[in-house]
């Protein structure tokens, strides 16, 4: 048969084409259902196409490109076109290539359907992100229009509610219109985020070299000295040196030196003292045998030093060498010069009464000897 009317339809078939009256037509045919089906599968696939190709794609408005901060939430309002008749529209975030959409991010519809135009509204609240993003607008109707709008977008991402520096010039985000600014921390804060606490006392205007510093925790900015070291005075960022040895009376023991040190001082006892330098004794050097007394000197120790001076008999410098004195030449002897002798000894001399007299030889102290008497 040419013509369906002269087709005897099997209800199964009919059933089977879902009403569909090329797929009747050749499955009853040609007798074989399957032939039907795929015709229909053809007509059907033919009529999305003839759709799609008198369909328009819905277009997107936009809104008021995004400026937002870390923690921050932001409304992008901005409306679909939809010009097809009975076309239904859905609106998602899709992400561009290399790129996620962030997270806390929602849509939803603003009103009714006006003039063929539906309001939506975008809301976002800005988390960290450590990996590229973008807010891509996507609008697809239902015979395959598309619409699409990448949400221009300046974020900045600092911490503790810290300022960005300005977007640099001719910087716009590229593919996915999304600028990520830098921080700008303030002092109290350091870090790519302004994430972290600054420690001023390792950035270098901490305390006095050996003060302990504590840091004051951010927000607030400074630092916490302890006192200054020992033998220092001050505030703890600064710290001089006390002048012990200006103190009268000083530290040390009266027969000491005192000698400045950072933070301290030195006692050291003087030439001739011996001790700790806070307390000094004299050195006896004639005891110690240390003097530098000449040979036939005689030492006598004095407070912090000592004397040297030629024994009794000699004569020279007694730091080098004292000599023996001859009595009997220079006149010294003491002896009687008619009635005895001057006999010259190592450190003085003798006086021997001469032959005939007797006696100990000093002046008037010789005596005729009675050889009569005493029968000599």
């Amino acid at each position: 048969p040419e013509f369906s009317d002269e087709l005897v339809v099997d209800p199964a078939v009919e059933a089977q084409c879902g009403g569909n009256a090329e797929c009747i037509f050749d499955a009853t045919a040609t007798g074989n259902i399957n032939v039907g089906m795929e015709t229909m599968t053809i007509t059907n696939e033919l009529e999305i196409q003839r759709t799609q190709t008198a369909n328009q794609d819905p277009t997107i408005t936009p809104g008021t490109p995004i400026t937002i901060v870390l923690g921050q939430t932001v409304q992008y309002v901005f409306s679909v076109r939809e010009v097809d008749a009975g076309d239904t529209v859905t609106v998602a975030l899709e992400p561009i290539e290399n790129t996620v959409v962030p997270s806390n991010t929602d849509i939803v519809v603003d009103g009714s359907i006006v003039d063929n135009v539906q309001v939506f509204v975008l809301t976002w609240t800005a988390a960290a992100i450590d990996v590229n993003v973008s807010l891509q607008i996507v609008a697809r109707d239902s015979n395959g229009g598309v619409a699409r709008l990448t949400v221009p977008v300046t974020f900045c991402p600092c911490n503790n509610s810290q300022p960005c520096d300005p977007v640099e010039p001719g910087n716009d985000g590229g593919e996915s219109r999304f600028v990520r600014q830098t921080c700008n921390c303030g002092e109290a804060y350091t870090g790519e985020v302004c994430g972290d606490d600054r420690d001023e006392c390792v950035a270098g205007t901490g305390c006095f070299m050996g003060v302990e510093c504590t840091d004051v925790p951010a927000p607030d900015t400074g630092i916490i000295c302890r006192a200054c070291p020992e033998g220092t005075t001050g505030d703890g960022v600064t710290c001089e040196d006390i002048l012990e040895c200006s103190d009268m009376p000083g530290p040390c023991d009266a027969q000491a030196t005192c000698a400045e040190e950072f933070g301290s001082f030195q006692c050291t006892c003087n030439v001739g003292f011996t001790g700790s330098g806070m307390s000094c004794t004299d050195l006896d050097e004639c005891s110690l045998e240390t003097d530098n007394c000449g040979t036939n000197a005689v030492c006598t120790n004095t407070q912090g030093g000592f004397t040297c001076e030629c024994a009794d008999g000699f004569e020279g410098d007694p730091m080098v060498s004292c000599s023996d004195i001859d009595e009997c030449t220079d006149g010294g002897h003491g002896c009687d010069t008619v009635l005895a002798t001057c006999v010259n000894t190592i450190g003085g001399n003798t006086c021997e009464c001469i032959a005939g007299y007797t006696g100990v030889g000093t002046v008037g102290n010789c005596v005729d000897v009675d050889e009569c008497t005493l029968g000599t």
